[in-house]
């Protein structure tokens, strides 16, 4: 495995990217004594400046011809984005990836079932496969893929006594809500879940622990495909907590007015990485796109952080912007008692207006009309703004639709539920 300075990375995309020469034009490495003091003069990656600039023949970003093998992401916000990577760094990539695996819940024995999703350019499934491979304990994997079938997981759960599934939080409570419902039994060999792509709330696990009481619950580990390696997910980690790979990446939590560094524990901001073995691609103070908290002080071990959400998820409707997070958060409370619940957000236009509609699913849906209602008037003591732009005719009506979680859409590629749908014409 082959870890860089940050000199050599910097004196590299210098030399040999167009797009990393222009935005590094100022900086002099002969003035700089050590990795972090270089880190703090170098400028922060302008995400949609980075990705615009990107083109597949003569690309800017890379520091030499690409080559290895390339990965297309971006399916959650519909905007895809190509990242190359030297077949050295893949290696690489995956075996961290596979060494952190190793420090959470997986054990000698267990029966993994690796239900990501494969094909039109997609890291997941592979990138879990290779992982897999380097966790430094010996289990089986069984590579499934997203497009199971609650029939074939059950035949799958029967014959070979699976104890861990491994995939997208929306397909893994899909499935198992089928397989409680037709067949319980099938399910007692499960143990554990290892969910990666997208979060799992915590009353999702309290409703999946109900149907499996003492059923582990925990993250594959965070990456992402245009940033690399993020953090493990260790025994002591809670609910979107992971660790930094150190000395392989370097984590960094910035204010989010000043883009100051944060260094104190549970004060919120920006979550920034450097990433020092990848050298084809550089990612160099690159927005992952999350907030996030330091839970360890300053020294700590590969220091431990809390994901918040993330940090540009909103939707503007009219002339008020709804933040996914925020709805999210009140949804949960009053849905409280309807665990494992999901919601996406439709924005539509007619006859000149906007309309937001929460799309949530049920599991019961009793009394569901009266929920609506009160759903309805929580929506706008929260967001009083949108009451005001609805009673000045300035956006259509909030729409609530309960509805089942197959009625969902979903990114095809990857499985992940789709958080905001926008269907409006520009």
């Amino acid at each position: 495995m082959k870890l860089y300075s940050l000199v050599e990375i910097v004196e590299a995309a210098q030399k040999n990217s167009s797009y990393f020469r222009s935005e590094f034009k100022s900086i002099d490495l002969k003035k700089f004594k050590n990795d972090q003091d270089l880190l703090q003069a170098l400028p922060l990656t302008d995400h949609q400046k980075y990705w615009a600039s990107h083109q597949f023949l003569e690309n800017p970003l890379t520091t030499e011809e690409a080559h290895g093998i390339l990965f297309k992401s971006g399916g959650s916000t519909g905007h895809p984005k190509f990242s190359y990577y030297a077949s050295s760094e893949w290696d690489t990539f995956c075996k961290l990836f596979g060494w952190g695996i190793g420090q959470g819940i997986l054990d000698e024995g267990d029966r993994v079932s690796n239900m990501f999703y494969a094909g039109d350019l997609y890291a997941s499934f592979i990138f879990i496969k290779d992982s897999f491979q380097a966790v430094p304990k010996k289990f089986l994997q069984l590579p499934v893929g997203g497009g199971v079938t609650a029939k074939t997981l059950e035949q799958q759960l029967l014959e070979f006594k699976l104890t861990t599934l491994c995939g997208v939080p929306t397909a893994i409570i899909q499935l198992i809500s089928e397989l409680h419902e037709k067949n319980p039994a099938c399910l007692q060999p499960l143990k554990k879940i290892l969910y990666g792509g997208e979060s799992m709330y915590l009353d999702q696990q309290e409703w999946l622990q109900s149907l499996l009481p003492g059923l582990q619950i925990a993250s594959v580990g965070y990456a992402s495909v245009d940033a690399g390696l993020l953090g493990y997910c260790a025994q002591d980690c809670a609910i979107d907590e992971h660790r930094c790979f150190e000395p392989a990446t370097l984590m960094e939590i910035l204010d989010e007015s000043t883009n100051e560094p944060i260094t104190e524990v549970n004060l919120p901001g920006r979550l920034f990485v450097t990433n020092l073995t990848r050298k084809l691609m550089p990612i160099l103070r690159y927005p992952v796109g999350d907030r996030a908290i330091w839970i360890e002080p300053v020294g700590s071990k590969n220091r431990k952080f809390k994901i918040l959400g993330r940090s540009e998820e909103g939707a503007r409707v009219g002339t008020v912007t709804v933040d996914f997070e925020e709805v999210r958060l009140f949804l949960q409370q009053m849905l409280v008692s309807h665990p494992g619940f999901q919601f996406q957000m439709l924005l539509s236009h007619s006859k000149q207006k906007d309309q937001l509609e929460l799309r949530i699913s049920l599991l019961d849906q009793q009394n569901a009309e009266e929920f609506k209602k009160e759903i309805i008037q929580e929506f706008h003591r929260q967001k009083p703004s949108f009451a005001d732009a609805e009673k000045k005719g300035l956006v259509h009506p909030l729409k609530i639709n309960f509805c089942d979680l197959q009625e969902f859409e979903k990114n095809a590629r990857t499985g992940k539920l789709k958080r905001i749908i926008d269907s409006r014409k520009s």
